[in-house]
């Protein structure tokens, strides 16, 4: 199933919905898992701008990235239903098949936070690893979370939802200008250091690609003819953004 084209733009203007708008169980578990990537960014992003190997502009963008997340985090939470029923924290996970592994795998040699004891046995740093872990955030993740805040801000109601495309319009024009000074940050790294640093963040960010289109196939063969989801598949595999409509 493919979205029709979205003709106006969704956080400017009122969205043209192309499907039905989101029910409260629906926008929740989104909210919920919104705010665990933006909790897991905001912790990953706080550690690498203290890490090994991390070039000085960058490890300053690093730093600010880090508190941007965590507000953005917290947004999120603000957004949950607060209700008896509903467990706010139990609703901050991963939805679909592929959001969990992705961070997983860009959290892969992430050093430990400043003050944290050390694990016994963990393998040290790699000084190229601040590199890689820039370029698979600001090459792969950030721009599919983009694309999924874009996909939802298409199935929100502006006049039942205008809380939420608000926050979400915030939380858009945040991440848009992130993105923009990391890949220029990127690009200063690649000149100044020549091929290496380019070859590494292009290994980098295919890995995390690579992970993507595996987590896709895995996610194909646990639905049935016509994507109809087996009765032992997990029903979060055929949310917007793991069934091929959107980044995740």
């Amino acid at each position: 199933m493919v979205l029709e084209p979205v003709t106006a733009d969704p956080l400017t203007a009122e969205p043209a919905i192309a499907e039905p708008p989101l029910t409260l169980k629906e926008a929740a578990a989104r909210h919920g898992a919104y705010r665990w990537v933006e909790q897991r960014l905001f912790e990953l992003t706080g550690a690498w701008s203290a890490g090994p190997g991390v070039p000085p502009a960058l490890r300053v963008h690093l730093f600010g990235a880090s508190a941007q997340h965590g507000a953005h985090a917290a947004g999120w939470y603000d957004r949950l239903p607060v209700l008896v029923q509903v467990d706010r924290d139990g609703l901050t996970r991963p939805l679909g098949p592929l959001l969990g592994p992705l961070v997983a795998q860009l959290a892969d040699g992430a050093p430990t936070p400043p003050g944290a004891p050390t694990p016994p046995g963990a393998p040290e740093t790699a000084p190229s690893a601040g590199l890689r872990f820039a370029a698979g955030l600001y090459r792969v993740v950030l721009p599919r979370l983009l694309d999924s805040y874009r996909l939802h801000a298409t199935r929100l109601s502006p006049v039942a939802d205008e809380p939420s495309r608000q926050a979400l319009a915030a939380v858009v024009r945040d991440e848009e200008a992130e993105l923009g000074a990391a890949t220029a940050l990127l690009a200063a790294v690649a000149a100044q250091e020549g091929g290496p640093a380019a070859e590494l963040m292009e290994e980098a960010a295919k890995a995390l690609e690579d992970t993507l289109a595996k987590a896709r196939t895995e996610a194909g063969a646990a639905a049935g003819p016509g994507g109809a989801r087996r009765p032992e598949a997990p029903p979060e595999d055929l949310v917007p953004w793991s069934d091929g409509r959107c980044g995740w």
